[in-house]
């Protein structure tokens, strides 16, 4: 079976990801919090119906310009066939360390599979 075949079965079957962690916003006196899911919870939402119909995800990395992160969101289905995007992403802060890639890395992790399963 072709996986776009499968992909409206998947999403009949998705459930929504428990938006389960609060972010903020602004100032602590004039600022906003927000909800939203994190990856587990988004994870958590997809990984049966994926599975079920033979779909999965693979995300990778590499870094483009200095300060950008190139990630690439592959759908893969058992029959061979696929399906890719990538984001390129520019990383909030640069150090010597590369402390903020993985922040930016799990924030972008995030964002592409969130704006995949809205499509």
């Amino acid at each position: 079976m072709s996986w776009r075949l499968c992909l409206p079965k998947r999403q009949v079957e998705l459930d929504t990801a428990e938006a389960d962690a609060v972010g903020h916003v602004g100032s602590a006196t004039n600022g906003r919090s927000y909800r939203y899911a994190t990856l587990a919870s988004v994870w958590l939402a997809i990984r049966k119906p994926l599975t079920a119909h033979g779909l999965a995800v693979t995300q990778t990395c590499e870094s483009s310009k200095r300060g950008e992160l190139r990630l690439t969101t592959t759908l893969l289905h058992q029959s061979g066939q696929q399906i890719s995007g990538t984001e390129i992403v520019p990383m909030s802060v640069q150090t010597p360390q590369g402390l903020r890639l993985g922040v930016d890395l799990r924030s972008t992790l995030r964002l592409g599979r969130d704006c995949r399963r809205m499509r």
